[in-house]
């Protein structure tokens, strides 16, 4: 069965990919933050305090970290891990999560009869569009107007006909 797309919210999926990209930028800071620290990769915060203190291990953290003259590395380091550790983003962003996230938000049709439903709508439309061309006044007004070209009720087969007297009389003021 074919679907088509009835909504598709680009907004929300262009701020969800950007959102990712923001995780893996804000991970690659903080790595360069580490760097100086001689770290070349991340797995915990206390990995790093565990490993920073190794040099003394029976004194403090704080008193190995201005033995080794990185301290104001360590408070960036530790300032930006605290502001946003929970959204770092280390593996890249692939093409396949961007095309999900973009899939994702978007609703399709789920079965003929709305196939169908879609169909006839923009036909409909495509039709409305052309009568326009051929001088049918179509603005809001117009349409609401239109009301008197179509006779017949729910009770009717067809419900809806078209009352052929306002047709003629529509169509003679076409010019």
């Amino acid at each position: 069965m074919k679907k088509y797309i009835l909504s598709e919210n680009t907004k929300v999926a262009n701020e969800l990919i950007q959102t990712e990209k923001t995780k893996i930028a804000a991970a690659q800071k903080f790595l360069s933050l580490i760097k100086p620290l001689g770290f070349d990769g991340f797995t915990s915060w206390s990995e790093i305090e565990d490993t920073l203190k190794q040099v003394y291990p029976k004194a403090t953290l704080l008193f190995n970290i201005q033995a080794q003259g990185i301290e104001q590395e360590y408070n960036e380091a530790k300032e930006h891990y605290s502001r946003f550790g929970s959204f770092y983003r280390f593996e890249p962003f692939t093409e396949e999560e961007q095309q999900e996230i973009t899939e994702n938000v978007k609703v399709y049709t789920t079965s003929e009869a709305q196939n169908e439903v879609y169909g006839i709508v923009h036909r409909v439309v495509d039709d409305l569009n052309r009568l326009k061309e051929l001088g049918l006044d179509l603005n809001v007004n117009g349409i609401h107007e239109m009301h008197r070209l179509f006779a017949g009720h729910n009770r009717d087969k067809p419900a809806v006909r078209v009352n052929t007297r306002e047709l003629a009389d529509y169509i003679k003021r076409i010019k």
